[in-house]
């Protein structure tokens, strides 16, 4: 195949972010590939978010002789912002800027600036803002927006009202991309009426109707709050707009009726979803995990975890954790075990959330030494146990009237700086949208 032709075809494959494709292309042209070739199969790696197969790619491209230009970098830098990864893109700036000589541009901030913001990293990406006009770069409405969306992400109003009004100080006007993570914000913060302000304003101001994510924003300020009623109209009136509702519409949805203590209401949601043809996610198979095990449901909950595997959906930590803490709450110490034990072969490593309800999953079975040996494969395992951990551990001894490891336990507790935790084995928690 000659190479204009090639590199024609795997540019659309690059920018589908179909990578394996790409490569596929590259490797049928005539040899040696020129570096365009190489840098569009990079290009795919980066719209994919494939950080790890662009640094795997450009490795390769070392090894051919084939000498990396400034977009090289760009594209390695592109793959890093799109994962979320602002240390790694500020690696390859660096590297590309410092040891190359490589003259910095104004893509590569606002590259720096949007790892940071996918981070929910709002002063990490201010700084990278900062350094650009350093550099004599005039902020255009990318580099407002990129500011403005990392603050959504982490929450932070007051810095996305800052930035919003420095935003219209240089004369420059919100869009769509703008308002919608301002209604984001809004949602992140459990602020309902917020975003549904925002989005009322984003209505009136914007030619062009505002898109599904909008929507789904304000469904997601609805959830956080537990809601259902202003998430199931949030629903209504996305269709309405002649949008089609999707997965993150009836996760959201699922959740404010969980939250809202309705789990009959969120199963109804879920099949709803199916018989739309919609394929629910792992947040929407955790949900309802999370739901029956935390109402003692474990059989059940066991069951929508055979689904979700028979189903191909991959079941993730919180998945396992929401299991777990199922049995611990229903004192079934050995089935929680179980799951434990399932983990690995899913490729999935138990963090603090793991060990603590395998923990109170012993302390409430009546047996201490389990919850004290579960705590030291906990601190061996250099993941810190934190006040609940050690208060099941101490009120398991207590229950079992051994004063003497009761009392080690609380020495142990204290030398860590902590404090007895007086709702240790309080309320579970349930698995929300926002978990993700």
């Amino acid at each position: 195949m000659r190479v204009t032709a090639c590199l024609s075809k795997g540019l659309a494959e690059a920018i589908a972010g179909d990578s394996a494709a790409a490569a596929l292309r590259f490797r049928a042209a005539p040899s040696p590939a020129p570096r365009v070739m190489w840098n569009t199969v990079l290009k795919a790696y980066a719209n994919a978010g494939d950080l790890s197969g662009a640094e795997k790619w450009f490795k390769e491209m070392e090894s051919a002789s084939v000498a990396p230009n400034s977009k090289t970098y760009g594209k390695l830098m592109e793959a890093a912002a799109k994962g979320g990864d602002p240390d790694s893109a500020e690696k390859w700036f660096e590297h590309s800027t410092q040891k190359l000589g490589f003259e910095p541009n104004p893509t590569w901030y606002g590259l720096l600036m949007d790892a940071s913001a996918k981070a929910g990293d709002p002063q990490r990406a201010a700084r990278w803002f900062k350094e650009a006009r350093r550099a004599e770069l005039s902020p255009d409405l990318t580099y407002y927006t990129t500011l403005v969306d990392s603050c959504a992400k982490a929450a932070d109003l007051a810095g996305l009202r800052h930035w919003l009004k420095e935003m219209v100080h240089d004369k420059l006007m919100p869009n769509a991309w703008t308002l919608t993570a301002i209604i984001d914000g809004h949602a992140k913060a459990g602020d309902v009426a917020g975003a549904e302000e925002w989005h009322r304003r984003a209505g009136s101001a914007l030619d062009e109707p505002l898109d599904i994510i909008a929507y789904t924003a304000c469904l997601d300020a609805a959830a956080r709050v537990g809601d259902a009623d202003a998430a199931q109209r949030w629903l209504h009136q996305l269709q309405e707009a002649g949008l089609s509702p999707n997965e993150v519409a009836f996760n959201a949805v699922m959740d404010a009726s969980l939250r809202g203590g309705d789990l009959p209401g969120a199963t109804d949601w879920f099949y709803k979803m199916v018989a739309l043809k919609l394929t629910p996610t792992v947040v929407s198979y955790n949900l309802l995990i999370s739901g029956n095990a935390g109402v003692g449901r474990t059989e059940k909950a066991a069951k929508l975890f055979t689904k979700m595997v028979t189903a191909r959906v991959t079941p993730d930590i919180i998945s396992c954790n929401a299991l777990i803490h199922g049995c611990a709450r229903a004192r079934k110490s050995e089935e929680a075990r179980k799951w434990f034990a399932k983990m690995k072969p899913l490729g999935l490593t138990p963090d603090e959330i793991t060990y603590t309800s395998l923990i109170e999953s012993c302390a409430r079975s009546g047996d201490a030494a389990g919850a004290a040996d579960w705590l030291r494969t906990m601190t061996q395992a250099a993941l810190a146990a934190d006040e609940v951990a050690y208060t099941s551990v101490l009120t398991g001894y207590a229950r079992s009237s051994d004063v003497a490891e009761a009392q080690r336990v609380l020495s142990d507790l204290r030398s860590a700086q902590l404090e007895p935790d007086l709702v240790a084995f309080g309320p579970p928690r349930q698995t929300s949208t926002a978990d993700y």
